[in-house]
């Protein structure tokens, strides 16, 4: 089966309060080159994405791209107040150590609210079940796209055995002219031989001598053969 290096695939899934949208795009590459784009709250999955990815496509420059439409405010971030606080203590045990007896509570509190952890997504509360219908929703994807490569093939398949069988036609054609084109250009050497010289002087067998030698450096027939192979033999790994 001959499938195009090009296509495009996507899927979605419903999940609790959203929809995982994924799309997957491939080009052409000597390898295997895979980018992902992933939401924040599931970039651990990369290399689950990476490895489902690897284990049903082999070459191509492969782009995935992973969505999420929120459902419902209740899936908003939240703020982890134990997490900032944690933060803040510490930033002012930090400073007092450092001899800084008031630091600034408003700057403590942006910077403990750009720290991880102090802003968390609420989740459903089985991540590896969530993480596996993900999974399954990038299988379908990835069908989607190995279905458009497919098409894709099959028309790139028809057109290279229109061109293939014009050439093997176009070499049958050739050989009807094999005499013809040999006696054309018999007729035109003696032509011209006796423009050159008077016919009394041709000395008839060196004349016929020069007609086996252009013979032999006219003679195609080894690279006809050739061509006919490679055209069937083209069509055998096609």
């Amino acid at each position: 089966m001959i499938k195009s290096m090009t296509g495009y695939g996507n899927a979605e899934c419903q999940l609790e309060g959203k929809t995982i949208r994924i799309e997957i795009r491939s080009l052409n590459s000597k390898g295997l080159d895979i980018n992902t784009r992933l939401p924040s709250y599931l970039s651990e999955m990369e290399h689950l994405v990476r490895n489902k990815v690897s284990s049903e496509i082999t070459r191509g420059k492969i782009n995935v791209i992973v969505t999420r439409d929120l459902s419902g405010a209740e899936q908003l971030p939240r703020i982890n107040g134990e997490a900032v606080a944690s933060y803040i203590a510490q930033m002012e045990e930090t400073a007092r150590l450092a001899g800084i007896d008031q630091p600034d509570r408003n700057m403590l509190l942006q910077v403990a609210m750009s720290l991880p952890e102090s802003l968390a997504s609420k989740q459903s509360a089985d991540a590896e079940k969530e993480h596996k219908e993900i999974l399954k929703c990038l299988g379908k994807a990835i069908s989607d796209l190995d279905s458009f490569r497919m098409q894709e093939g099959m028309a790139m398949k028809n057109e290279l055995e229109l061109r293939v069988g014009n050439i093997l036609k176009y070499l049958g054609i050739i050989r009807e002219f094999e005499g013809q084109r040999i006696e054309t250009m018999r007729s035109r050497i003696k032509r011209n031989l006796e423009e050159a010289v008077s016919e009394g002087d041709i000395d008839m067998n060196r004349f016929q001598q020069e007609i086996i030698y252009y013979l032999e450096k006219m003679d195609i027939s080894e690279e006809k053969s050739r061509l006919e192979n490679h055209c069937v033999y083209f069509r055998e790994v096609m």
